[in-house]
């Protein structure tokens, strides 16, 4: 009798601990976690932006304590990410969590198209540990000789015309075509010099005609002859 009573009560206890474990432990589907790279095609060698966005899904507190990236160049279980044990990040229920830094591609990483995750540990409300990954995606590594900028295929002394210079050519005709249009423009707004005026001809005055004078009278005598 005493048997059975001790497996009901162990029974009992599992059921709960499995219950608990149920309702507590967190799944892929309670959050969303997303990464954004700085530069999606790096070079072997060079070091890009991880910026992770983590959005909780779930109606508890949770406290995110490693955050790590690990790419298909990397052992099976290594991350590479902050360390957050000695400060863990603190996520409020259904909230978002948002955290930045650098990840080094390394120069003997193969050229060609790679895949990674993200993976966050921490714990919930009920101070049980999970760990969540994210979906998989995907960065192009490029040559290290690679250049994003133009590149000139003419073979040095070979006589083929650089593919930058029709790009010149098409440029220095614009500025030309510029300067053209402005001398005009400053051409046809400039005032035209009027001619200076000439002094109004004036004819030489016609000398007046002189008046005969009056015949002077000898003094005393008061009448003609």
């Amino acid at each position: 009798m005493k048997t059975v009573h001790v497996v009901s009560i162990v029974t009992l206890v599992a059921v709960i601990f499995l219950s608990v474990g149920l309702v507590s432990a967190l799944t892929n589907s309670d959050a969303t976690i997303h990464a954004t790279l700085s530069n999606d095609s790096p070079r072997a060698g060079d070091a890009i932006l991880v910026t992770v966005t983590f959005q909780s899904n779930v109606a508890q507190q949770l406290s995110i304590y490693a955050i790590g990236v690990h790419a298909d160049w990397m052992q099976a279980t290594q991350l590479y990410g902050p360390n957050l044990s000695s400060d863990p990040a603190t996520v409020e229920a259904n909230g978002v969590y948002a955290t930045q830094f650098s990840l080094p591609i390394p120069s003997t990483a193969s050229v060609g198209t790679h895949t990674f995750t993200v993976g966050i540990d921490g714990l919930d409300a009920s101070g049980n540990a999970f760990s969540l990954d994210s979906s998989e995606q995907q960065l192009q590594v490029i040559s290290a000789s690679s250049s994003t900028g133009p590149t000139s295929t003419a073979n040095p002394g070979g006589g083929q015309t650089p593919d930058w210079l029709p790009y010149i050519v098409v440029a220095a005709a614009a500025v030309v075509v510029a300067v053209l249009v402005i001398i005009v423009m400053m051409r046809s707004r400039r005032p035209r010099s009027q001619p200076a005026a000439q002094p109004a001809y004036e004819a030489p005055a016609s000398p007046e005609p002189e008046q005969p004078k009056p015949e002077q009278k000898p003094d005393g005598q008061d009448f003609d002859i």
